[in-house]
């Protein structure tokens, strides 16, 4: 048995999984993105090990304080998406019947965390808990193992790919150490290799999660990107929402990085399909949508972003010019209101440089009704005042320009435009 284990008594926690947490390295891909790690948190009843269901964990961004809390599942599950590492987060964890603890989780990005706890029930000793014996005797394969896992801790990649091979010289069956060594040569960029550990993991145990991953991995690192896809199906199947989901979000953002928006909007969307409730990568395909001028899934996914964080800036901005383009004018109405009242400053600005873009190209209709727009939320804004100056003046409009050149003047007297105005005024009569 392979154990990696510590004990923290004052809390009444006890921590495990430092072992599959050190393990999971390695997808290039995920590291070139650096965007997410995906963390699965299990809670067990430390005198039982039977998992605890309905627990509560709080989880803290300690630099902001921003936080979020879910509930365990019937496995004593549950799964967190972290953007920010190394850094710490604060758990707290708490379940009736039992002792609140607290600990502090540090993930790497591009790494798949694992981490299990313990807590203690109310009224007991806890001075014995049932938790894995770190003293459990060790085969001289799994020591050496371990011997590797610390090298990996310690990022020494070569040091720990040697002793995950002398480990399998010891015990050729031991899986982990393929898994070990293939993940270290993706992290490589040995491709190749990797792909031959890969597969002697698979044909050990089709069904092993990461062992299918790190052969999709492998063969998209050689351009088999026909076999990778079959791989990719089958890992879909074997870990719905699960450690596949954030490195096909890792993928997204890496082709959304290089500019790839077919390849980006493809994964993000793959991503909702497996895990539905990963607004991070909501977002992005928010963002896809509208830059792809698919106006209608921009709205849609606008809308529902704002479900989940209604104060989000940049999806009302993305809804209201999504409404705008699809000519829905009751709802392009709605979405102004809305965005003006959260970012009046960045929507004027955006207005002020599409009614610039329609003067310069003598529409000047289109130019006033945008500066209409603008006047609805800063009716003192100096430079829109001097477009609706000119914009009246073309409109034949003298009077009226006059007017608002002089306001534009009076609060602004130092704008380069300002001397212009002034010229002007002499002879709008």
């Amino acid at each position: 048995m392979l154990v990696s284990n510590y004990r923290m008594p004052k809390s009444g926690l006890w921590a495990a999984g430092m072992l599959a947490a050190a393990l999971a390295v390695l997808s290039p891909l995920e590291a070139a993105a650096q965007m997410v790690v995906r963390a699965t948190i299990s809670v067990k009843d430390s005198a039982t090990q039977a998992p605890i269901e309905g627990a509560k964990i709080k989880v803290t961004f300690v630099p902001t304080n921003y936080n979020d809390t879910r509930n365990t599942n019937k496995k004593g599950q549950v799964t967190f998406i972290f953007r920010d590492g190394p850094v710490d987060y604060k758990v707290e964890l708490e379940r009736e019947g039992y002792n609140p603890a607290t600990s502090t989780l540090r993930p790497v990005l591009g790494q798949v965390v694992n981490q299990t706890y313990y807590l203690d029930p109310l009224n007991s000793a806890a001075a014995a808990p049932s938790a894995p014996d770190p003293t459990a005797k060790l085969t001289p394969a799994e020591e050496t193992f371990n011997q590797g896992v610390l090298a990996l801790q310690d990022g020494k990649l070569a040091e720990a790919q040697a002793k995950f091979e002398e480990a399998l010289q010891l015990d050729p069956a031991l899986l982990a150490a393929h898994s070990a060594i293939a993940g270290i040569q993706l992290e490589n960029k040995d491709f190749a290799e990797a792909e031959v550990g890969a597969r002697k993991v698979v044909a050990a145990d089709a069904k092993n999660p990461r062992g299918q991953r790190l052969l999709y991995e492998a063969l998209r690192g050689q351009g088999k990107n026909d076999e990778a896809e079959d791989v990719l199906k089958l890992l879909v199947e074997l870990e719905k929402g699960g450690d596949t989901t954030a490195m096909l979000y890792n993928e997204g953002a890496e082709a959304l990085r290089l500019g790839d928006t077919k390849t980006a909007r493809e994964r993000f969307e793959k991503v909702l399909e497996l895990k539905p409730d990963l607004e991070q990568a909501r977002a992005a395909l928010m963002v896809i949508y509208i830059k792809s001028k698919d106006y209608a899934k921009a709205a849609a996914t606008a809308e529902a972003v704002l479900l989940v964080k209604p104060t989000d800036v940049n999806a009302k901005r993305i809804r209201y010019d999504a409404y705008k383009a699809l000519g829905d004018e009751a709802k392009t109405k709605e979405a102004f209101d809305v965005l003006a009242a959260a970012d009046p400053k960045v929507l004027v600005k955006g207005l002020y440089e599409e009614a610039q873009a329609a003067f310069n190209n003598n529409d000047t209709q289109t130019a006033m009704r945008l500066l209409d727009q603008i006047e609805a939320i800063d009716p003192n804004q100096p430079k829109a005042l001097y477009l609706r100056g000119l914009c009246l003046v073309n409109l034949g409009k003298n009077a009226e320009a006059r007017a608002v050149l002089e306001k534009f003047i009076a609060l602004a007297p130092n704008d380069p435009q300002a001397k212009n105005a002034k010229e002007m005024l002499p002879h709008l009569k």
